[in-house]
């Protein structure tokens, strides 16, 4: 600055828009007053000032005139010269000084005040500070030029990402920064705020798109327009963080030999009659089953429990892996397993006409009562794989290879549901929604649903031997002091609604709402839904982590050995199950609903929107609830007084959001 600034003087300051010319209308406790713009003033620091042009007293239109000259002589001002000539000294010079070595002689305000303004602009060759500039040393101008032409480039990739994603293609050949915009992208467009890159794609979204209210949609919208996403992406899945790919060394372990090995400690069964019945597309077969008719009416039932843990060392490979992910996941459009497909659909699976490990129960049953029992390790070999569908065909037809044993089973499960009804089970069974896709790797991907009643035989059959074969072995490892997780229910408050074996959409609701769901605990307990005196689980230890646990601390008692986990142990593997088993199920409810979200567009677009419901709560404030009498889907309308829990009325679909998961209803009038 060349001289204190005083009243009058015209200035040249640096402000927010970088350097111009100011009047000085006095000095306050060491700062200066300046006028910017015809009525407004500001209080700036002393350094701030950096030129005194020695011009007082000018009029705005003669102070104008020279803002828009020292632009010009600005635009034209090459600077590399004089910088070449300071860099060599490194000594803060003043725009005075500055000016006197690049003009010449005695520069005039207005080119003082043009300099002023292209020596802020060339902040890659000079700095400021105190009021004086500095020229940058060579290398630090190389590396901010280096810097901005990253930045430059980046700039342009992000554009030219922009305009071929709003133009419905991906970049042909996309350069690394190109994939780097796209990935952004398609983080902000998954995981939304959660996701590190959230900052920068929504600026980029929002500046592409300036009208945009959702920038997490349009980012999402974008990238699955051009094909890079899928328009069904299951995003809840990277959302919770969960494990899709196997280490290396899990999948080396789980395909390595597994075949028949002496076991003198496990029995040979592979003579008997035993079969699996799943869905259809079961590969994962952890159960089998088998079952005779005996005299005086009596039954024997075989479970046979594929014995994961025999292949799952603890705290190996694939234990680490099962371990983080606790369960399998199921949607209806992928299977992310709990252990590797070697394992859960191969070696550890009982698939016909392979020898497998197993634990085995065999119970005698007389009248619902289990007379006697055995739990042993064995080998068995299943005959046949039924699906349910097949296994109810064979029952209705009273003929074929495997009636007997499915008569028998049938007519186990049905003493054994009887006595657990008496004993205060509540036997209410909610139909199964089976979604299908076809065509899933195409924008066309069609939905299909069909409701799967769980009352056939061959279904209750096989949840009755689960339940059978789930207590006996909490029996017996309350009887063996093994530290176990059983599944304990206090009893349900009652319902005043008829709860038998149809479905009836209002019971149900009422008494889900009205009953505590089981709780894990080390300590056994009644589990009052179930009508038993104590309950565990360990009938999926392909599939769960808590049954794999439990099946390692069965089996080591019947071979001899102490059980590896000790109560503390078991406790805290319940309560890490309980929470991720929580967080699958959330995924699997959310896909679930997705996916029949879809199938209700998809039939809207054929002209399908009327649909009869049922209501189940009217008395709550906001829309009331109804589950479709078509499939039981729960959905929200605004109801008209008049109706109430159990009445059926029309429902009309206006929109689906597949973005917010919502269906818009309305009743017909």
């Amino acid at each position: 600055m060349s001289r204190a600034p005083s009243r009058g003087d015209i200035l040249v300051a640096i402000l927010h828009r970088g350097a111009r010319p100011v009047r000085c209308m006095g000095l306050d406790g060491g700062r200066v007053v300046v006028t910017i713009g015809r009525n407004r003033q500001a209080k700036i620091p002393a350094d701030r000032v950096v030129l005194n042009t020695g011009l007082t007293d000018i009029s705005d239109a003669e102070l104008d005139a020279i803002a828009d000259g020292a632009a010009s002589i600005c635009r034209e001002l090459d600077l590399e010269e004089t910088w070449s000539l300071l860099s060599e000294e490194q000594t803060g010079e003043t725009v005075d000084e500055i000016g006197s070595l690049h003009f010449g002689g005695d520069p005039s305000p207005k080119q003082l005040l043009g300099l002023a303004m292209r020596l802020e602009e060339s902040s890659d060759r000079f700095t400021r500070q105190d009021g004086l500039y500095f020229a940058r040393s060579p290398d630090e101008v190389r590396q901010i030029q280096l810097r901005e032409e990253r930045r430059r480039q980046a700039e342009e990739s992000r554009a030219r990402v922009m305009a071929e994603l709003a133009a419905g293609r991906l970049p042909k050949q996309p350069s690394e920064s190109e994939r780097e915009v796209i990935e952004q992208l398609r983080s902000f467009g998954i995981l939304g705020d959660e996701s590190s890159q959230a900052k920068a794609a929504r600026s980029l979204v929002k500046e592409t798109f300036p009208d945009t209210a959702d920038l997490q949609r349009r980012a999402f919208d974008l990238l699955a327009g051009a094909g890079y996403l899928s328009q069904d992406e299951p995003f809840e899945i990277e959302r919770a963080g969960l494990p899709v790919e196997f280490s290396e060394a899990a999948l080396a372990a789980a395909s390595a030999p597994h075949g028949p090995q002496a076991d003198p400690g496990r029995r040979d069964i592979t003579d008997t009659v035993a079969i699996t019945i799943d869905h259809a597309d079961t590969l994962d077969r952890d159960d089998a089953l088998s079952a005779e008719m005996l005299s005086e009416g009596r039954i024997r039932i075989g479970i046979h429990i594929a014995d994961a843990g025999a292949l799952v060392p603890v705290g190996g490979d694939i234990d680490l892996e099962a371990y983080g992910r606790m369960a399998t996941l199921y949607t209806p459009e992928t299977r992310i397993p709990m252990i590797p497909k070697a394992l859960s659909e191969g070696h550890a699976s009982i698939a016909p006409g392979q020898s497998r490990r197993a634990v085995t129960v065999l119970a005698t049953i007389a009248d619902g009562k289990v007379v006697d029992w055995e739990m042993f390790r064995s080998w068995i070999r299943s005959s046949k794989a039924l699906c349910y569908e097949e296994a109810d065909s064979i029952l209705l037809a009273g003929t074929g290879e495997f009636f007997p044993q499915l008569k028998a089973l049938v007519t186990a499960a049905g003493q054994l549901r009887a006595r657990r009804v008496e004993a205060g089970a509540i036997a209410l069974e909610r139909p199964e929604i089976s979604l299908k896709i076809a065509d899933r790797s195409t924008p066309r991907a069609r939905v299909s649903v069909t409701v799967l009643p769980r009352s056939t035989p061959a279904r209750q059959a096989v949840m009755e031997m689960m339940v059978l074969c789930n207590r006996l072995m909490a029996e017996f490892c309350v009887t063996n002091s093994i530290p176990a997780a059983y599944r304990v229910q206090p009893q349900a408050a009652p319902v005043p609604m008829d709860l038998s074996d149809d479905y009836n959409p209002v019971a149900h609701y009422q008494f889900m709402r009205s009953t505590r769901p089981a709780e894990i605990s080390t300590s056994p307990g009644r589990h009052h839904g179930l009508g038993v005196a104590q309950y565990l689980q360990a009938t999926s230890p392909i599939r769960r982590y808590l049954d794999l646990m439990m099946h390692r601390q069965i089996t080591a008692l019947l071979g001899g050995d102490q059980p590896p986990y000790p109560e503390e142990a078991v406790s805290a593997l319940a309560r890490r199950a309980d929470i991720r088993i929580g967080e699958l199920s959330s995924i699997e409810g959310q896909r679930r609903r997705y996916w029949i979200l879809r199938y209700l567009s998809q039939r809207a677009a054929e002209g399908r929107t009327d649909y009869d419901a049922v209501a189940l709560d009217t008395e709550r404030r906001g829309p009331a609830l109804l589950e479709l009498a078509e499939f039981p889907f729960r959905v929200r309308a605004w109801l008209t007084g008049g109706v109430g829990a159990g009445d059926t009325l029309t429902l009309r679909l206006s929109e689906v959001d597949l973005w917010r998961r919502e269906a818009h209803f309305a009743p017909l009038q």
